[in-house]
């Protein structure tokens, strides 16, 4: 089970009784939309009004799923959740101080065989949907600086080399400066985060999110969508690319809307209109509009797509995979066979399970051998207690705690330190715990340290912490102690520290 909050929000739940997430989960409140389904799997979102500590209303929005997942480089088989990927992406946004969404609460869990996660965040108060916006307009945009704005926004995003994915205008908020008249867009947030990742071309980003907000705002005139997008390009410093980057949205637009004329263009656009753009900007953007103004490019297509130079490489990559079976690497026999030659002192017959295997000359083992005589003389100079590489080789800080583990059953905590490669040498389980106070914002977010603590307390096995550093190891002792748990401390080379609690 994963759990991240915002420490300053954790008494606010609990104050209205969401201290858990069973309590959040079993809310009984109508869905603020309906459910998406894909697949057994199903995320809904519900709209909350919690109580603060001066009785103020606090609107948050909880979204729930059960086995609502997508796949993806990290998952591509049984995939992940749709909610630890937004929430990551939160996380990325804030990291890169890109205005989204607050959260307060998230959480996963397994039950049986679903999949679980809840993501709580402060709703967007004083802040509008655009398209509620383009609803209210009167055809030319009413309100002064929403374009830039968001292109502003959307230049921050690409400069970053992320591509939102849904860049729909019920997706874009803006706040507007109060007192001002006509309004004046104060801020820019974009929300629903799932499908945000990141592009290795900054143009292929633009074409994409350019291209949905486009698809999306028919109503928007034509020479109001060319000024939106000579601000886009200005501001990223890329005028020089409006001609390649507009035909592509022409073409993309006919391709998916072919009984629509496309709306990002200027063949029907009068020349006053076209004027009073190039007024408007500044001399780049004037260059921009001559650009455009020249002649088209033919409608061939995109040309060379990535997955076309993807097939390319992976078809001689993969044409020969299944002529030689995973049963038989060479790499395994050569490594045991070495091994067994330094171990028995016979150079002369090479042993595999005590048989003589002449399948090769001596000649093909000479590389392996090499390897263990190498590595074994990097292991005796290195493998002290101060040896900067002990403390990263597993097999080493297995043996220096082999002696501690007890023979029952039992886990290891890895406090803020990665020591999962110690699950291949032991039986015990190996998890990762952190002692950060506020962990947020992180990608991978363990299981903290004080939750641990809790769940430790209502288990019949011993719990082994494994540390690192003064003042982490100061940090766990000190918290023992608190707790007044009684822990075992053992002195660990390579500056770490075991905590061995028993229970009684």
């Amino acid at each position: 089970m994963m759990t991240t909050h915002m420490d300053e929000c954790q008494h606010l739940l609990e104050h209205n009784g969401l201290g858990s997430f069973d309590d959040i989960w079993n809310l009984d409140v109508p869905w603020y939309d309906e459910p998406n389904r894909r697949g057994e799997g199903w995320s809904g979102v519900i709209r909350l009004v919690l109580k603060g500590p001066a009785a103020e209303e606090i609107p948050v929005f909880i979204k729930r799923q059960c086995d609502y997942t997508t796949r993806t480089l990290r998952h591509p088989i049984a995939g992940e959740l749709t909610l630890e990927k937004e929430f990551r992406n939160i996380s990325l946004f804030h990291d890169l101080d890109l205005a989204t969404v607050v959260p307060v609460y998230f959480s996963t869990r397994r039950v049986g065989q679903h999949r679980q996660a809840v993501l709580v965040t402060l709703e967007l108060t004083n802040y509008v949907s655009l398209d509620k916006i383009l609803q209210a307009a009167d055809g030319t945009h009413s309100y002064r600086g929403i374009g830039a704005a968001v292109c502003r926004y959307l230049g921050r995003l690409h400069h970053h080399g992320i591509c939102h994915g849904n860049f729909y205008p019920k997706h874009i908020f803006l706040r507007f400066a109060s007192h001002s008249q006509p309004p004046v867009v104060d801020d820019v947030r974009v929300i629903d985060l799932e499908n945000c990742e990141r592009v290795f071309f900054r143009r292929a980003a633009a074409i994409r999110d350019l291209d949905t907000l486009n698809r999306r705002t028919l109503e928007i005139p034509s020479f109001v969508k060319l000024r939106l997008l000579v601000a886009y390009l200005n501001h990223c410093g890329i005028a020089d690319d409006a001609r390649p980057i507009l035909d592509r949205l022409r073409r993309r637009f006919s391709r998916k809307n072919s009984s629509v004329p496309a709306p990002v263009s200027t063949d029907h656009v009068g020349c006053n209109q076209c004027t009073a753009v190039a007024s408007a900007n500044t001399n780049d953007s004037a260059r921009v509009l001559n650009a455009v103004e020249g002649p088209r490019i033919p409608d061939d297509g995109d040309g060379l797509k990535v997955w076309h130079v993807a097939v390319i490489a992976i078809l001689p990559a993969s044409a020969f995979q299944g002529s030689r079976g995973i049963y038989a690497p060479d790499e395994g026999f050569y490594t045991a066979i070495a091994a067994n030659m330094l171990k028995v002192n016979d150079f002369l017959v090479p042993q595999l399970a005590d048989q003589p295997w002449l399948d090769k000359p001596p000649g093909a083992l000479r590389y392996c051998l090499d390897n263990q005589v190498v590595g074994r003389a990097i292991s005796s100079k290195y493998g002290r207690n101060d040896g900067p590489l002990g403390a990263f080789d597993m097999r080493l800080v297995y043996e220096s705690l082999r002696h501690h583990l007890p023979t029952d059953r039992y886990e290891i905590d890895s406090v803020d330190d990665r020591l999962e490669g110690l699950s291949c040498y032991q039986d015990g389980f190996v998890e990762s715990v952190t002692t950060k106070v506020n962990p947020y914002p992180f990608f991978i977010q363990p299981e903290h340290f004080n939750e641990e603590l809790v769940e430790m307390q209502s288990t019949a096995f011993a719990h082994l912490f494994i540390g690192r550093k003064r003042a982490r190891i100061d940090a766990i002792r000190s918290r023992f102690q608190t707790c007044k748990i009684d822990v075992q401390e053992v002195r660990l080379p390579w500056g770490r520290t075991l905590f061995v609690w028993h229970p009684e």
